[in-house]
């Protein structure tokens, strides 16, 4: 990453001042380029709290790598995930060292329990991993339905795809009971089957319905279960490319 490689640079320069600035390095960087020393390469990637929204970020690559492959581009996503992940945690581990709250271990379980019953209620499993089960069983039967699907499944070990899928699309055609067993909701679940007794996906709600469901956390926690199938190799992000918009493909599921 360009970021990154700015953060390595500056290590070796605890003791100077003043310290080289980051346009000057990435002033470096394309001079490099020019030359033929190393490839800067813009690549969309999906954000870590909403899988379905990507950002750009700028790769520095050896000029020996001759195109994005499969494998590269999951170390590139691999990469990018863990120095958000490692930046957002040194943030807040920052703003909580400047806090002098007091810890009641006491009053925090009282809160799990109450935060876990009040999850129950809302039709939530609480388990992870049978929601990351089930969101796969259903991303799974999502994608064997759509036209094509043969031809694309036979070749997915080959990592050729004629069919992929958005993930917006995806979790639209999510029944309504599924997505309260998986994410859950701010309303309870009894009371939200019986305002849409006559919906069984959420495609068919109306659209102001459907963005008050589809909030801020239900967003980040379908952003963090399909992270995992992404880990387990179980899900697939096919369209790398500046260009191109994020894609899945999605493996078995009896993998």
């Amino acid at each position: 990453m360009r970021v990154e490689f700015h953060k390595w640079l500056l290590t070796f320069e605890k003791d100077r001042s003043p310290k080289v600035d980051r346009k000057t390095i990435y002033r470096i960087l394309d001079r490099l380029q020019d030359k033929g020393l190393c490839k800067c390469v813009g690549i969309r990637v999906p954000n870590v709290n909403d899988c379905d929204r990507s950002r750009c970020s700028v790769i520095v690559l050896h000029p020996s790598v001759q195109r994005l492959t499969r494998d590269i581009g999951n170390e590139i996503h691999d990469r990018i995930r863990s120095f958000e992940l490692g930046f957002r945690s040194q943030r807040s581990s920052k703003r909580e060292s400047d806090k002098t709250v007091p810890v009641l271990n006491d009053v925090q379980r009282a809160m799990r329990a109450s935060k876990s019953g009040a999850m129950r209620g809302k039709g939530v499993v609480l388990a992870k991993m049978v929601r990351v089960k089930l969101l796969h069983c259903f991303l799974w039967d999502y994608f064997s339905s759509l036209p094509g699907w043969d031809s694309a499944s036979s070749s997915i070990h080959d990592h050729i795809s004629k069919n992929l899928f958005s993930l917006k699309d995806a979790f639209r055609a999510m029944p309504l009971q599924l997505f309260l067993q998986v994410v859950g909701s701010t309303q309870k679940a009894d009371d939200i089957m019986k305002k849409y007794k006559q919906v069984m996906r959420l495609s068919e709600l109306p659209n102001e319905e459907y963005k008050l469901l589809m909030d801020t956390r239900v967003i980040g926690i379908l952003s963090m279960l399909i992270d995992i199938l992404r880990r387990f190799k179980v899900i697939s992000i096919i369209k790398w490319h500046l260009k191109y918009p994020i894609s899945y493909m999605c493996s078995s599921k009896s993998e």
